[in-house]
Protein backbone atom coordinates (compact mmCIF):
# COMPACT_ATOMS: atom_id res chain seq x y z
CA UNK A 1 0.00 0.00 0.00
CA UNK A 2 1.37 3.31 -0.96
CA UNK A 3 0.81 5.90 1.56
CA UNK A 4 0.47 9.40 -0.03
CA UNK A 5 2.85 12.72 1.26
CA UNK A 6 1.04 15.11 3.29
CA UNK A 7 1.12 18.36 1.45
CA UNK A 8 3.62 20.38 3.00
CA UNK A 9 4.24 24.70 3.64
CA UNK A 10 7.89 25.97 2.75
CA UNK A 11 8.89 28.46 5.60
CA UNK A 12 12.15 29.41 3.83
CA UNK A 13 15.64 28.66 5.06
CA UNK A 14 15.24 24.65 4.02
CA UNK A 15 12.54 24.53 6.64
CA UNK A 16 9.22 22.39 5.88
CA UNK A 17 6.16 21.38 8.10
CA UNK A 18 3.34 19.62 7.21
CA UNK A 19 0.19 21.15 5.73
CA UNK A 20 -2.32 21.39 9.12
CA UNK A 21 0.60 20.25 11.17
CA UNK A 22 1.14 23.61 13.04
CA UNK A 23 -1.11 26.13 14.44
CA UNK A 24 -0.37 29.65 13.08
CA UNK A 25 -0.29 30.90 16.42
CA UNK A 26 2.40 28.08 17.83
CA UNK A 27 4.88 28.52 14.83
CA UNK A 28 4.31 32.85 15.66
CA UNK A 29 5.23 32.08 19.41
CA UNK A 30 8.56 29.66 18.57
CA UNK A 31 9.96 32.31 16.03
CA UNK A 32 9.20 34.90 18.05
CA UNK A 33 10.73 32.77 20.99
CA UNK A 34 13.92 31.69 18.54
CA UNK A 35 14.29 35.42 17.57
CA UNK A 36 14.44 36.87 21.25
CA UNK A 37 16.92 33.85 22.18
CA UNK A 38 19.28 34.60 18.97
CA UNK A 39 19.27 38.53 20.12
CA UNK A 40 19.71 37.53 24.08
CA UNK A 41 22.74 35.44 22.80
CA UNK A 42 24.19 38.05 20.98
CA UNK A 43 23.98 41.10 23.08
CA UNK A 44 25.84 38.73 25.67
CA UNK A 45 28.50 38.29 23.55
CA UNK A 46 29.40 42.27 22.74
CA UNK A 47 28.86 42.43 26.73
CA UNK A 48 31.69 40.23 27.47
CA UNK A 49 33.82 42.69 25.14
CA UNK A 50 32.29 45.79 26.89
CA UNK A 51 30.88 46.79 23.24
CA UNK A 52 27.15 48.15 23.94
CA UNK A 53 24.70 46.98 21.73
CA UNK A 54 20.65 47.73 20.40
CA UNK A 55 19.01 44.71 19.07
CA UNK A 56 15.16 44.97 18.25
CA UNK A 57 12.98 41.60 17.30
CA UNK A 58 10.85 42.81 13.80
CA UNK A 59 8.45 40.93 13.32
CA UNK A 60 5.48 42.90 11.41
CA UNK A 61 7.28 44.09 8.30
CA UNK A 62 9.78 43.09 5.86
CA UNK A 63 13.04 43.07 7.25
CA UNK A 64 14.09 45.25 3.34
CA UNK A 65 12.03 47.92 4.21
CA UNK A 66 12.01 48.30 7.87
CA UNK A 67 16.29 48.61 7.26
CA UNK A 68 15.25 51.38 4.61
CA UNK A 69 13.19 53.37 6.87
CA UNK A 70 14.99 52.91 10.17
CA UNK A 71 18.33 54.30 8.21
CA UNK A 72 16.44 57.42 6.82
CA UNK A 73 14.75 57.87 10.27
CA UNK A 74 17.16 57.66 12.85
CA UNK A 75 20.35 58.47 10.83
CA UNK A 76 22.75 55.03 10.68
CA UNK A 77 26.23 55.76 9.39
CA UNK A 78 26.80 51.69 8.48
CA UNK A 79 23.93 48.95 7.91
CA UNK A 80 25.74 45.35 8.47
CA UNK A 81 23.70 42.75 6.87
CA UNK A 82 24.39 38.44 6.79
CA UNK A 83 24.38 36.74 3.63
CA UNK A 84 24.16 32.57 3.53
CA UNK A 85 25.00 32.81 0.02
CA UNK A 86 22.69 29.61 -0.47
CA UNK A 87 20.27 31.31 -2.94
CA UNK A 88 19.58 29.68 -5.78
CA UNK A 89 20.08 31.87 -9.41
CA UNK A 90 16.33 31.43 -10.27
CA UNK A 91 15.34 32.78 -7.13
CA UNK A 92 17.63 35.21 -6.05
CA UNK A 93 16.56 36.35 -10.06
CA UNK A 94 12.95 36.60 -9.18
CA UNK A 95 12.92 37.30 -5.72
CA UNK A 96 16.14 38.60 -4.95
CA UNK A 97 18.03 38.76 -1.07
CA UNK A 98 17.40 41.14 1.50
CA UNK A 99 21.09 42.74 0.54
CA UNK A 100 20.27 43.06 -2.77
CA UNK A 101 17.26 45.04 -2.28
CA UNK A 102 18.85 47.22 0.36
CA UNK A 103 22.18 47.69 -1.37
CA UNK A 104 21.26 50.84 -3.65
CA UNK A 105 18.71 52.15 -1.58
CA UNK A 106 19.63 52.91 1.67
CA UNK A 107 22.23 56.43 2.26
CA UNK A 108 25.02 55.04 3.90
CA UNK A 109 27.80 52.39 3.76
CA UNK A 110 26.51 48.72 4.07
CA UNK A 111 28.65 46.13 5.04
CA UNK A 112 27.32 42.28 3.76
CA UNK A 113 28.85 39.33 5.42
CA UNK A 114 29.16 35.99 4.18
Amino acid sequence: MLTETPPSISMGGGTVIPEGAANLATMRFDNRKRGTELLDNTKKLFETENASIETRLILDEAPEEYIKKVVKDEGFDLVVLGCKGDHSKLKRTLIGTIPEKVLNEVPCDLLIIR
